[in-house]
C-alpha cells in the first residue's frame, strides 16, 4: 500500500479514539488492513498538536484482550477517566433500555455495548469534538450523544490525479 497522506484540514483539535483505533495505531494488528489508516492518523494528530484522547475503559480493554495496555507518553495523548460526571452523562443517555435496543438491533454482546457507552460517555465528559473509531453501532452510539463520529479513513486526502 502506498503512504498514506492524512488531510491536515481535516483533523479534529480534539478526539477520542476507540479501543480498536489504538490497538491498531500503536502497531498491535499490523496484518490488519485498517491499521496504516490509524497509524497515519496518530502521527498527523500528534505531529499537527491535535489531541488524542483514549479513555480509560480503552486501557482495559486492551489489557483484557492481550496484556498490554501501556499507551506512550507524548505530548498530545491524554487517558481521561470515567468519573461521576461521565457516569450521570451515561445513566441518562444510555439506559437499561437502549442498551437492550442497541443489542437487540446489532446482536452485540451486552458487555460490549456497555464498554462502548462507558467510552463514549468519556469522550463526552472531557469535552471531545470527534469520536474516531471502526465499529458502526459505536459510531452511532457517539453521533447519538452529539459527538462527530469518524473513521480513520476519512482523514485521508484526496488524490490527485495526474494527466501524462
Amino acid at each position: 500500500m502506498a503512504d498514506i497522506v492524512i488531510d491536515v484540514g481535516l483533523l479534529p483539535q480534539r478526539a477520542l479514539f476507540d479501543t480498536g483505533v489504538v490497538i491498531r495505531a500503536l502497531g498491535e494488528r499490523p496484518d490488519d488492513p485498517r491499521s496504516p489508516f490509524c497509524e497515519a492518523l496518530w502521527e498527523a494528530m500528534v505531529d499537527n498538536g491535535r489531541e488524542i484522547l483514549i479513555a480509560a475503559p480503552s486501557i482495559a480493554e486492551m489489557i483484557r484482550q492481550d496484556g498490554k495496555g501501556a499507551i506512550p507518553h507524548r505530548r498530545g495523548v491524554e487517558v481521561v477517566g470515567f468519573d461521576a460526571r461521565a457516569a450521570e452523562f451515561l445513566g441518562r443517555k444510555f439506559p437499561e433500555r437502549v442498551l437492550t435496543l442497541e443489542r437487540t438491533n446489532t446482536g452485540l454482546p451486552k458487555h460490549y455495548l456497555k464498554y462502548d457507552a462507558l467510552i463514549v460517555a468519556c469522550a463526552v465528559r472531557h469535552r471531545a469534538t470527534h469520536f474516531v473509531g471502526l465499529d458502526i453501532p459505536l459510531t452511532a452510539f457517539a453521533q447519538s450523544a452529539g459527538l462527530k463520529a469518524n473513521r480513520p479513513e476519512d482523514f485521508v486526502a484526496p488524490q490527485m490525479n495526474l494527466l501524462k
